[in-house]
């Protein structure tokens, strides 16, 4: 009779991404075109939100200015997005879907399989990527790093791990 080695390293990591390699999920991750997809819509709607606040505060000025002048552009620019933050996180609370997962046939889970709270969803994975993004040009290349790290075999960006999710297709 042979017992099984606590220490033994676990196969899951060497399972191709095609047969489903997080534990608890039955369903295949997303291909990294579907996700590439669905992000590029996700991030056109998030555009439309934000360019009449662009065009209100005027194009130009919102990275110029003192810093309370750059906090308050900011500060509008976040309540024109909050629409989006609210539909997409409504929808995500419900199906587990953004508006371009929708589109693409992918979707949210927790690595335990089930669905991810609308809360989860912008407080875990939204919200770290926002903050960092501030950070005058560091900012957006932690936020690029976290994007490359999807080339992995488990298909997980930084924002991902950072939830405890991955997407998968349906």
């Amino acid at each position: 009779m042979s017992e099984a080695n606590p220490y033994q390293a676990s196969d899951i990591a060497s399972q191709p991404a095609s047969q489903g390699s997080m534990p608890g999920l039955p369903k295949t991750l997303a291909s990294l075109g579907s996700r590439f997809g669905a992000a590029l819509i996700d991030g056109l709607i998030l555009i439309a939100f934000m360019v009449p606040g662009m065009l209100f505060i005027g194009w130009g000025r919102v990275g110029q200015g003192d810093l309370s002048t750059v906090v308050l552009h900011r500060l509008f620019l976040l309540a024109c997005t909050a629409p989006y933050y609210l539909i997409n996180g409504y929808l995500v609370g419900l199906t587990g879907q953004t508006i371009g997962k929708r589109v693409f046939g992918i979707q949210i889970r927790r690595l335990d399989g089930s669905l991810p709270s609308a809360a989860e969803w912008f407080y875990k994975r939204n919200l770290p990527l926002l903050l960092v993004n501030q950070l005058p040009v560091a900012g957006g290349w932690i936020v690029f790093a976290s994007y490359l790290m999807i080339f992995d075999s488990r298909r997980r960006c930084g924002h991902d791990w950072i939830a405890g999710t991955c997407v998968v297709k349906l």
